[in-house]
């Protein structure tokens, strides 16, 4: 197998990875909406008129989950150092031994998801630069 031909093979996969996420994502929407119309449906059935009950929304118990929250809260530009230090200070000392190592590796998967975007890669010791937004909305500078 010549480069070319990997490359091809790469951007492949990842086109199906990334057709995979919009499957997934349309199909837990699709689900999402069909629990909300049975519980309409029941709620006219038994005649009860009162809107759903409103919590507090549950905290992220997965790191993926607590990156994707920093991630929101973060401004247009933010490092692992960024996503570390919010998710020590909000989630507590049970995050104290999250390493960069793993918030990066969960940044490159967002970034793969498109969900966030590299606008600079890092080198030595100046970190990566992302952004929550879409790629095509950013000036990306490698």
């Amino acid at each position: 197998m010549d480069q070319k031909e990997y490359e091809m093979l790469k951007a492949r996969a990842q086109e199906q990875f990334k057709a995979s996420l919009r499957r997934a994502r349309a199909l837990r929407d699709e689900e999402l909406a069909a629990i909300e119309r049975v519980r309409v449906l029941s709620q006219e059935a038994s005649g009860d008129r009162s809107p759903p009950p409103v919590s507090a929304p549950a905290q992220p118990t997965t790191l993926i989950g607590q990156v994707r929250a920093a991630v929101a809260a973060l401004s247009d530009r933010f490092t692992v150092n960024d996503v570390a230090e919010y998710i020590r200070a909000v989630y507590g000392e049970e995050t104290q031994k999250v390493r960069g190592s793993s918030i990066s590796s969960a940044l490159g998967r967002l970034s793969d998801a498109e969900e966030i975007t590299i606008l600079r890669e890092g080198i030595g010791r100046r970190p990566t630069t992302y952004s929550p937004r879409p790629p095509e909305e950013n000036n990306v500078d490698k």
